[in-house]
């Protein structure tokens, strides 16, 4: 089984808003996914973009490894600001009973 994450047409554009960090202003980019966790129903989230022109068009994916990093402790973790996404062909949907 593997992680799968939907974007779909009615409301996957990306919302940019301005924020006040550490180091003074700037822009937060997001669209909103998905999370597929067998239930009824899918779990929504935020999706970071580090700017509006890498957003994901509607469809289905999976995590890209490099999304991925081992924390100061030694263990593995999902690095929120860098995840990337891979298209799930749809053979692969049927393989996984998707």
């Amino acid at each position: 089984m593997s992680i799968e994450i939907e974007l779909n047409t009615n409301d996957c554009q990306v919302q940019s808003r301005k924020v006040n960090g550490k180091n003074g202003p700037r822009e937060i980019h997001e669209q909103r996914a998905y999370f597929h966790t067998g239930g009824a129903y899918p779990t929504p989230f935020n999706l970071s973009l580090r700017d509006p022109s890498q957003a994901y068009p509607s469809g289905k994916y999976t995590l890209d490894p490099s999304s991925f990093q081992v924390n100061g402790y030694g263990g593995l973790e999902l690095n929120r600001f860098e995840i990337r996404l891979v298209p799930i062909k749809p053979s692969s949907l049927k393989a996984t009973g998707s």
